[in-house]
C-alpha cells in the first residue's frame, strides 16, 4: 500500500484549473501500478519535468505522471535511484 503524506504538483498555467482532478486521477492511476510492497519510507521524491500535452485528457496526463512516479518509487525502493 502506498501512503502519500503530501503531493506537490506543478502544472503549466493552462493546466492549473484542472490540477485537482489530475491529482485525484493520479492517485487512482498509481493504485493500478505494481509498486514494491516493502518500499519503506521515502522522505522526498522528485520527478524531472514530464512532458504532457494540454490537449490530452486529465486521465491521460495522470497516467503519464503515474507511470513516471511509479518508476521512481520502484527505483528508490530498490536503492537504484537517489530521488
Amino acid at each position: 500500500m502506498l501512503d502519500v503524506d503530501t503531493l506537490s504538483l506543478t502544472l503549466p498555467a493552462g493546466l492549473r484549473p484542472r490540477a485537482a482532478r489530475i491529482a485525484r486521477l493520479l492517485g487512482e492511476q498509481l493504485a493500478l501500478h505494481a509498486l514494491p510492497e516493502q518500499a519503506g519510507r521515502i522522505d522526498t521524491l522528485a520527478l524531472p519535468p514530464v512532458r504532457v500535452d494540454a490537449n490530452w485528457s486529465d486521465r491521460r496526463i495522470a497516467s503519464q505522471l503515474a507511470t513516471q512516479l511509479a518508476g521512481r518509487i520502484a527505483a528508490a525502493a530498490t536503492g537504484g535511484d537517489s530521488c
